[in-house]
């Protein structure tokens, strides 16, 4: 997989065209249950315009809601029930961190952030390990534990590896669940990062295109007319592509999306030039 991310062999136009995604990754590749490339992946394409040179993907987790073709995705905001709590002084060690924070999914591999005047400043720690403090056999539940310190398999003592905490914070500082690199669905108050590259499932990997020429969900028959080529798009409520009428459109920041047809289709997919790199 590395070797087709960044060393791509020559490919059609014709093979291009004719697949159900552009440029040429199977549903395989962009609606899987297990991961096939680190989280944050990042590549570009290297070579001429027949082979795609120029458009950049990373690889991410979709959570919250399907995609679909061409939909414009921004990150997950770490916000809401399950990501935000408390910390437990009872209980807790600078290895294990006791929380009021009710999971509901492993939440092995994602980071611990708090921010503590008792231990000298703000910190991040890896998730290596989570429970529910009433049955160390689960994976989620109420009352979690993390485990972000294990002991160092290089020390005749088993003292804590390098990611023990200097101290304990005090009971009921505020602790944050960050889990980088998942995406959901843009809207109009989001910055968009990228293009979905076909249909995904809520919670499945997958590759986003985030800049080159792509193809983009659009709405132009709406309150902002249609796409114009040339003139840039913004997102609507729900992850489509609009027409602005040549205004501004908000949050798109660094991100531009450039109609390279012209639509005032209820719904088009249609190809755009982008790059939502800035935005990342």
């Amino acid at each position: 997989m590395y070797r087709m991310h960044h060393f791509p062999a020559y490919l059609s136009t014709r093979k291009l065209a004719g697949g159900t995604s552009y440029p040429w990754y199977t549903a395989a590749d962009i609606n899987s249950t297990t991961p096939k490339a680190p989280l944050g992946a990042f590549w570009e394409l290297q070579g001429d315009a027949d082979v795609a040179g120029g458009n950049a993907f990373v690889y991410v987790r979709n959570v919250g809601a399907a995609l679909a073709l061409g939909e414009v995705v921004a990150w997950r905001t770490p916000a809401g029930a399950g990501n935000t709590g408390t910390f437990t002084l009872a209980g807790s060690t600078t290895q294990l961190i006791v929380t009021n924070i009710t999971t509901t999914v492993d939440e092995t591999n994602q980071w611990l952030y708090c921010l503590s005047a008792a231990t000298g400043g703000p910190w991040l720690r890896r998730i290596k390990r989570a429970y529910p403090i009433a049955d160390p056999t689960a994976k989620f539940g109420a009352n979690t534990v993390f485990v972000i310190s294990e002991a160092d398999p290089n020390s005749p003592a088993m003292l804590p590896d390098s990611d023990a905490i200097a101290a304990l914070p005090a009971n009921g500082v505020a602790v944050q669940i960050i889990r980088p690199f998942q995406v959901q669905k843009c809207t109009a108050s989001t910055k968009p990062i990228g293009l979905a590259l076909g249909t995904v499932a809520d919670g499945n990997y997958t590759i986003i295109q985030v800049a080159g020429l792509g193809l983009g969900d659009s709405v132009g028959n709406g309150v902002n007319l249609d796409l114009a080529i040339g003139e840039p798009a913004g997102v609507d409520a729900n992850s489509k592509l609009i027409g602005t009428n040549a205004l501004a459109p908000a949050m798109i920041g660094a991100a531009q999306f450039t109609p390279l047809v012209a639509s005032a289709a209820a719904s088009a997919i249609i190809p755009f030039y982008f790059n939502c790199t800035g935005n990342l």
